[in-house]
């Protein structure tokens, strides 16, 4: 018997449903304790070859299916190299020589190399580990006889899984699910993504969830608030359904508006962009209206082990930026830390603070060389603007501003079409801030990351729930950073926008606007409530409301002015994102 009892986790994907769940957890097969002889060894490396090339062999077969979505495609390569690996195969070797099975071993040296990689509190070294647990129980799986395959939905449920892959997320069937939880994950991982393209609830990070949720018992999942409620009485379901109904409705309200660019109450026009991370999202970014790609990352092409060819850049840039022709695309380039980019970069050391952004592509002119090529190649196909990450000094832009010009030059000599890009910075850094208008002075535009401005700002790590929980989105610090950055980019005439998740928070949008913002760039899926909030309020409220706020002395001071001055106006939109 279940009881009731509430479970919180991370709200990953908004909205709210009840119903009944099935439970996904690949690490249910029960392993019985067996030793074996040295005799056996040989025997046990036998199938533990065998299983891995099985294994690798349904992963190949996967990406096949995916192949019409490139960015899921090169995920799953990563796994695929896996079945490679020196680290994890060659501990798993060596603990079948010491006397284990091959699937114990497999499963203790899966969980040792998940382990180190888990304790970097590092949010992409986290989903790596996932990634190497994922193929150590898909090798487990092999070795004992045991299926992968997601459960059977033929009705309405909610599915509860220790984690799921980039394919299982992909194979969910849109017209069953009702939403997911997870014990793994992060709202900026994959399952969240599809979540969000499904229009589906997700709640990721829940302890123990798989193992407190019975199979076909009845649960509540609160996507905006991030909670899962066990065994709910009847008031409890009916009040979810009700509160998914009427955010439902809400929101295709907003989305079934007629194509319109987004202006305030007194007709100024704010210009609402998109941030995205994988070509299948583009199909959202149109059909909300977005004015554009106001940051595409592109480090999911460089991580797991793997270096991008030229070629394979190319073709994923041209296609993107073809089809949100002709608004713009802004195509970040690569930004990791040194001990991301696997073999890309192993000979660096291990220092994501120091060496990050901008830093590590100009230490790695290879790399950095052949990404800049393939965004040129990309500008023949429409309006193209790259973005150069973690600027910290005027030196790195130059430099960075060098080998574009470089990169010119060479398809210039090659006779290989191109076309003209615009040059901007990511202001992420107090540096950055405090030297605005000389490094504005020598870019088209510059967009504030407001997430990592924070984190360097205010010295908390983001992938630390215990430091994170010290600092808020409101802070004051981060606006006075951002009325600098608008008034350095100002004096050189230089276009400035916000592309961190302060762009996209139905608190924050007012002030930013209020500050002088015109660009906001956001995930496709915020694109309709930001339009909600514009259409609401007025320049001369919301100057008032950010002169206000500059002059407050903590988070709470910025929410009581916001909602002093614009509670009126958008109370019951706050309300429908679970804030005031």
């Amino acid at each position: 018997m279940m009881e009731r009892r509430s479970l919180k986790g991370i709200a990953a994907a908004p909205g709210v449903t009840a119903g009944l769940a099935v439970v996904f957890d690949r690490r249910s097969v029960v392993l019985s304790r067996r030793t074996t002889r040295d005799a056996e060894a040989p025997l046990e490396l036998s199938r533990l070859e065998v299983a891995v090339a099985r294994s690798r062999a349904r992963f190949e077969d996967m990406r096949r299916e995916l192949a019409d979505v490139p960015e899921l495609a090169l995920l799953l390569d990563a796994q695929q190299l896996l079945h490679n690996d020196d680290l994890l195969l060659g501990q798993a070797r060596q603990l079948i020589t010491s006397g284990s099975s091959a699937e114990h071993a497999v499963r203790a040296a899966s969980s040792a190399v998940a382990q180190r990689l888990a304790v970097a509190r590092d949010g992409y070294l986290a989903e790596r580990a996932r990634d190497v647990e994922q193929v150590g129980e898909a090798i487990v799986r092999e070795l004992v006889g045991s299926g992968t395959d997601l459960p059977e939905l033929y009705a309405p449920r909610i599915l509860v899984a220790w984690d799921l892959s980039p394919a299982e997320a992909l194979r969910l069937p849109r017209e069953h699910l009702l939403g997911i939880a997870s014990e793994q994950g992060s709202p900026k991982g994959h399952t969240a993504l599809l979540a969000r393209a499904l229009r589906v609830p997700c709640v990721v990070g829940i302890p123990d969830v798989t193992r407190l949720v019975g199979p076909g018992g009845s649960v509540v999942l609160d996507g905006l608030g991030g909670t899962l409620l066990i065994d709910p009485d009847q008031a409890d379901a009916q009040d979810a359904e009700q509160r998914g109904v009427r955010y439902r409705a809400f929101h295709d309200r907003l989305r079934a508006r007629p194509p319109s660019k987004a202006h305030t109450a007194c007709g100024a026009h704010i210009a609402l962009m998109a941030n995205v991370e994988l070509e299948v999202e583009l199909d959202a970014v149109r059909s909300e209206q977005a004015e554009g790609i106001g940051l595409y990352r592109t480090e999911f092409l460089f991580l797991g082990g793997r270096t991008p060819s030229e070629e394979e850049q190319t073709a994923i840039y041209s296609r993107v930026v073809a089809r949100m022709a002709p608004e713009p695309t802004t195509l970040r380039v690569f930004d990791v830390g040194a001990d991301k980019l696997a073999t890309a970069v192993r000979s660096e050391p291990s220092n994501p603070l120091g060496l990050r952004g901008i830093r590590l592509a100009l230490a790695r002119p290879g790399l950095l060389d052949a990404q800049l090529r393939a965004f040129l190649r990309a500008a023949a196909h429409g309006r193209v603007r790259v973005m150069f990450p973690m600027v910290a000094t005027l030196e790195e832009l130059r430099r960075a501003r060098t080998q574009l010009s470089l990169a010119r030059a060479e398809l210039e000599a090659q006779a290989i079409p191109f076309g003209e890009v615009e040059v901007g910075a990511m202001i992420e850094l107090p540096s950055a801030v405090m030297m605005i208008d000389v490094i504005a002075r020598e870019c088209d535009f510059v967009s504030v990351g407001t997430n990592d401005l924070a984190q360097y700002s205010l010295a908390i790590d983001r992938t630390d729930p215990r430091a994170a929980m010290h600092a808020s989105e409101l802070e004051p610090a981060l606006f006075r950073s951002l009325e600098r950055v608008i008034e350095g980019a100002e004096k050189v005439i230089c276009a400035h926008s916000v592309c961190g998740d302060l762009a996209s928070h139905p608190l924050a949008i007012p002030i930013l606007v209020g500050l002088g913002y015109r660009a906001l760039s956001m995930p496709p899926m915020d694109l309709a409530l930001a339009r909600e909030v514009l259409i609401r309020i007025d320049l001369e409220t919301a100057e008032r409301t950010a002169s206000r706020v500059l002059s407050a002395g903590t988070a709470s001071e910025v929410e009581q002015i916001v909602s002093e001055e614009l509670g009126p106006l958008l109370r019951d939109v706050w309300e429908e994102q679970g804030l005031r």
